[in-house]
């Protein structure tokens, strides 16, 4: 799928980061509300080493990247877009976490990363923006961190003496913050999806990189889903040595397929809603004749425009002027159908992304009218 041609260094380092802060602010979570001091810290406090420096490493390379592709000027002027200064007091979060003794203090530093993401991320932009998305997008960030490093705690933070005891006790109190994660993941998703396409269809989302890494997640989260809720089971009806190895496995296989989530999450990032986008919009809500408009197939190449009117006995005259910049510009008029409907049949959309539709109206009584709309063409731009 075309997708892949879209995976590359950066969205690398997007996924270490992404995996480095939430695999900490989410084990730390389950030191403090479940395990609270009855973990075996040896293994972890390693490896929390390993996943500052992956976090660390990961925000660096994209402030590279970044620089990388924005020449021609100073490191100052650089640092003043907003989406640099974010990565860059993510970056210095992350820093303060390391060297911070308190755990609780770690937490909130990596909590204050996470937020940043919801603060720089598609949920802020002009079309996607505002409080709702904002909100949506922080609480299904923090339901994912916490879900997958509670996970990755169970798995490393075992007990070597009474490893079994622990496990289901544990294992138990863990089961109902991944529950409730699951559902603020699923609810938050699915929001989220609503508020970026506001109309779409199966086909706008395969030709477009963010459908396409939206339909990874979803598969792979229907998944974990059905391990995590296997597992459940398996806990409630008690777990003994011959489980053990089998929850292992599971476990495991649910955190490789949680990394690989967060592995197309990170990709999304870099690619944008809008190209799984496919719709027709009135740019004026006061429309000054009540009229539809339709097109159909809705792909670039031959089309059919039908506009029909609700007064049909007011309207003289349609033509139909398409813009899509830079240079596509056309006028067409449009035959009438009958009973004020009016087509217009061509080669109407060129390329993905934004083409203007101005629609002119010239009625019966000379009154010239024009009606604004966008049309929405799926695919990467």
């Amino acid at each position: 799928m075309g997708g892949w041609q879209h995976v590359g260094l950066i969205e690398f380092a997007s996924w270490l980061s992404y995996l480095g802060v939430f695999i900490l602010f989410g084990s730390m979570v389950f030191q403090l509300l479940i395990s609270k001091g009855s973990e075996n810290t040896n293994r972890w406090n390693k490896m929390k080493r390993i996943f500052f420096i992956m976090s660390v490493v990961g925000f660096l390379l994209l402030i590279t990247i970044r620089k990388d592709e924005i020449t021609n000027i100073s490191v100052v002027e650089f640092i003043q877009f907003q989406f640099v200064w974010g990565m860059v007091l993510q970056l210095v979060l992350v820093l303060i976490a390391f060297f911070l003794r308190s755990m609780i203090g770690q937490v909130l530093m990596l909590a204050g990363t996470i937020m940043m993401w919801a603060l720089s991320g598609h949920a802020v932009s002009d079309r996607y923006g505002g409080l709702i998305s904002i909100t949506l997008d922080a609480l299904h960030l923090f339901s994912i961190a916490i879900w997958l490093g509670g996970l990755f705690a169970l798995i490393v933070m075992i007990p070597k003496e009474e490893g079994l005891k622990w496990l289901k006790e544990n294992g138990r109190k863990f089961s109902k913050y991944a529950l409730i994660s699951i559902f603020i993941m699923s609810l938050t998703g699915i929001g989220m999806l609503l508020r970026y396409l506001p109309s779409f269809t199966m086909d706008s989302l395969m030709i477009s990189s963010w459908g396409q890494f939206l339909l990874f997640k979803v598969i792979l989260f229907l998944v974990i889903t059905f391990i995590g809720f296997y597992q459940m089971r398996l806990l409630k009806s008690g777990i003994d040595h011959n489980h053990t190895s089998l929850t292992a496995i599971l476990g495991r296989t649910e955190l490789i397929i949680g990394m690989s989530i967060l592995f197309f999450a990170a990709s999304m990032i870099n690619t944008s809603p809008k190209a799984a986008e496919q719709g027709i919009y009135p740019t004026d809500l006061y429309s000054p004749v009540d009229v539809s408009v339709s097109l159909t197939p809705f792909q670039m190449g031959y089309n059919d425009l039908i506009i029909k009117f609700d007064q049909s006995e007011d309207i003289k005259n349609v033509d139909v002027e398409l813009f899509m910049p830079p240079f596509m510009t056309r006028t067409i008029t449009a035959f009438s159908l009958g009973e004020g409907t009016f087509q217009v049949t061509g080669g109407l959309l060129h390329g993905s992304g934004t083409t203007y539709l101005n629609i002119h109206v010239t009625k019966t009584s000379g009154e010239n009218l024009m009606i604004p709309y966008e049309i929405q063409v799926p695919g990467d731009m």
